[in-house]
């Protein structure tokens, strides 16, 4: 997974390219791309801080921590779809159909 450049780095960019230094040199100094300067300096002023964007999702989506209330929930509701639990439980119905999977329950029915 990508990592943001440091702040001191941004900083130090954006110094050169107010200082009146020649976008190309910068970019072969710093090895970073034009437009990420250009991002940089409209993060600045729209922002006033060069730090990066936090808290969003890393990763794979969320996972169903507790098993015992999950299968307790299904069992009070059986003839519950899984779009349902999903809205219960504030995940996806995918995630719900991969815990179903991992507690043991299937969707076919046995005859």
């Amino acid at each position: 997974m990508a990592v943001p450049y440091s702040v001191d780095l941004r900083t130090r960019v954006l110094a050169n390219f107010k200082g009146n230094k020649s976008l190309k040199k910068i970019c072969k100094i710093f090895k970073i791309h034009p437009r990420t300067v250009y991002a940089w300096a409209k993060l600045k002023e729209t922002r006033g801080t060069l730090e990066p964007k936090t808290g969003y999702q890393k990763g794979w989506g969320r996972k169903m921590t507790d098993l015992k209330s999950f299968k307790k929930a299904v069992d009070s509701n059986p003839d519950k779809p899984q779009i349902f639990f999903a809205k219960m439980f504030g995940v996806t119905q995918k995630t719900i159909s991969n815990t179903m999977i991992k507690i043991g329950y299937t969707r076919k029915k046995k005859l």
